[in-house]
């Protein structure tokens, strides 16, 4: 588990599309926070694992937000279930976010989020999935704001990114897939028929990452409204039903 990450308020659309600057410098995937004395520590492991241990595959992280379920994820800020799905409150801090507890390994696999609900406001509401192997720096992700489906991949802070027009029917659903070679950023309107979006040759390795979810936004927006998440990997018949 990484140690506390902060998302401040932007300062434009194209400011920090991966989510704004980091508050302290950022962690990497199992680090621990800076000890006394200020030293770093740093985690052992090979490709694929974790201290010596294989890194299960992110597809394993299930979620349908029945409740509130502390042991898969940290709860930041006023983050927290309701009615069965993932309520966030957009800030202009960034503060309202869920971070798995456990690290995953994307490699030849795959994340799929419903994102129910992606507030417009004054078009600077950002709602984001990500799948962060350090915070700002190396990232996977999909972000709607504005009217617009973003998808990037961030890697030693430099952002590769194409967007479409948002609509809320057909990229009701958001997976980011790795077939054994390439990243897909895929979207579906029922999780059964996916389109692909994008399709780019990864620009580092993605086996140890974390899923952030959280919305925030840069601008003026006095009416915020909420960001709805549910159904981390879980579709079909198992998947909880959009309000």
């Amino acid at each position: 588990m990484t140690g506390p990450i902060y998302y401040p308020g932007r300062t434009s659309l194209t400011s920090g599309l991966g989510g704004g600057d980091a508050l302290q410098p950022a962690l990497l995937v199992g680090e621990l926070p800076p000890q006394p004395g200020g030293v770093q520590v740093y985690p052992t492991r090979g490709a694929g694992t974790f201290s010596g241990q294989p890194i299960p595959k992110i597809e394993s992280l299930t979620d349908d937000f029945a409740t509130q379920d502390n042991a898969k994820w940290m709860y930041a800020g006023t983050a927290s279930v309701s009615a069965g799905q993932l309520q966030l409150v957009p800030t202009s801090g960034y503060a309202n976010k869920v971070i798995s507890t456990g690290t995953f390994d994307l490699t030849g696999s795959a994340v799929t989020v419903q994102l129910v609900s992606a507030p417009l406001g004054n078009g600077t509401i950002g709602s984001f999935v990500k799948a962060i192997a350090q915070v700002n720096v190396n990232e996977v992700w999909f972000l709607v704001e504005g009217g617009v489906l973003y998808m990037g991949e961030t890697v030693n802070s430099s952002q590769s990114t194409t967007s479409v027009t948002y609509s809320a029917t057909d990229h009701l659903w958001l997976r980011i897939r790795h077939d054994g070679t390439s990243l897909l950023w895929e979207t579906s309107p029922d999780a059964t028929a996916w389109t692909t979006r994008r399709t780019k040759a990864p620009g580092r390795s993605w086996d140890a990452v974390n899923l952030h979810l959280f919305s925030g936004f840069y601008g003026t927006e006095p009416t915020p409204g909420v960001s709805v998440f549910d159904n981390v990997n879980v579709t079909g018949a198992s998947a909880s039903p959009a309000a």
